[in-house]
C-alpha cells in the first residue's frame, strides 16, 4: 500500500509542475492578442489554480503536504527546460511574426501574470490541502478523485504532447544582433 500512496504522490507532484507553467505561457500569448486584461489576469488563472489543486487532493494531510514538496523538483525542472528550450519567446515569434524580445513593459506585464497565477495557484494548494484533512462525504471525495483522475491526468498529457509538438513545429529563435 505504501508503494501505491508514493506513486500517487509523484504523479500528483508531476501535474502540479506540468499544469502551473504553461499557463503563464498561454497568459503571455492571450495577453498581447486580446484587449481584455480579465480573461488572462482573473479567469485562466482561477481555472489552472483549481485544476492544480485539483491534483493536490488527497485522502490524507499526509499524502497532500508530499505531492506539494515533490512537485518542487518537478517544476525547477520543467522551468528549466522551458527556458533552455526558449519556448515563450519562440511562441510568441511564430505566432507574431517578428515579435523580438519582450519589451520592458512586456517584461513587467508577464511579472504581475506570474504573481496572479502564483497566488491563485498558492491559494488552490492551501484549498484543497486543507480539504484533504477535512472529513468530507464519500460521493464527493469521489466526484473529486475522478476528476483528478479524468481531468487533471488527461490535461497533464495533453500539455506536455503540445508542447513537443510545437516543439517540432515552431522555428528556432535567432536574434538579430545589430
Amino acid at each position: 500500500m505504501k508503494e501505491k500512496s508514493l506513486f500517487q504522490s509523484l504523479i500528483g507532484a508531476f501535474q502540479i509542475a506540468v499544469l502551473l507553467l504553461p499557463v503563464h505561457f498561454l497568459n503571455e500569448i492571450l495577453l498581447i492578442k486580446l484587449d481584455n486584461v480579465i480573461i488572462p489576469m482573473v479567469i485562466i488563472p482561477a481555472i489552472s489554480a483549481f485544476i492544480t489543486g485539483l491534483s493536490v487532493y488527497s485522502t490524507t494531510l499526509k499524502q497532500a503536504f508530499a505531492k506539494i514538496i515533490l512537485s518542487v523538483p518537478f517544476t525547477v525542472l520543467f522551468w528549466y527546460l522551458q527556458i533552455k528550450m526558449k519556448f515563450s519567446i519562440r511562441s510568441l515569434n511564430w505566432i507574431i511574426p517578428d515579435y523580438g524580445e519582450s519589451s520592458a513593459g512586456g517584461n513587467f506585464a508577464n511579472f504581475v501574470i506570474l504573481c496572479s497565477l502564483a497566488f491563485s495557484g498558492f491559494l488552490a494548494l492551501v484549498i484543497f490541502t486543507v480539504l484533504s484533512d477535512v472529513n468530507i462525504p464519500d460521493k464527493i471525495q469521489a466526484v473529486l478523485f475522478n476528476l483528478q483522475k479524468y481531468l487533471a491526468l488527461p490535461l497533464c498529457i495533453a500539455v506536455i504532447a503540445v508542447i513537443i509538438v510545437l516543439n517540432n513545429i515552431m522555428p528556432m529563435y535567432n536574434p538579430i544582433y545589430g
